[in-house]
């Protein structure tokens, strides 16, 4: 059972600082189990998850403080723990996601289309059947 920690509010969370050190350390922020705040070395700050997802524990990225607020970062934290208690693996869903995607681009307009498409227009201007070959 994870630790219960006091929840700490928006300047609480804006005024942590990195204790020193070389390695990342990640500060507990409550209102949600496993919720932190990751600070690095050199003043980066990330909002993270750490839950147990099947037999694995994940940690899982929910975006960077300031562009995420605590706010934020609390509803995407609810929002993947019930992903997890449905049994979906939010990592692996962001995964496919991304792939899909770009699966998506590449079946856009292709090289070869495009030319196909230019050639097509371009060569009815050819009055000398040489230009065109040479198209």
């Amino acid at each position: 059972m994870p630790k219960i920690t006091t929840e700490l509010t928006a300047l609480d969370v804006k005024r942590l600082v990195h204790p020193g050190g070389n390695r990342n350390v990640l500060f507990s922020v409550g209102g949600v189990p496993g919720l932190h705040l990751q600070l690095t070395p050199k003043k980066g700050r990330s909002w993270v998850l750490r839950a147990k997802v099947g037999a694995a524990r994940r940690d899982i990225g929910l975006g960077g403080f300031p562009a995420v607020t605590l706010a934020q970062a609390r509803e995407k934290a609810r929002e993947a723990r019930d992903k997890i208690s449905q049994g979906i693996d939010p990592i692996e869903e962001r995964k496919a996601s991304k792939a899909a995607l770009a699966a998506a681009q590449r079946r856009g307009l292709t090289f070869a289309d495009a030319t196909d498409k230019y050639l097509e227009a371009k060569l009815d201007a050819f009055k000398n059947a040489k230009h065109r070959q040479q198209w």
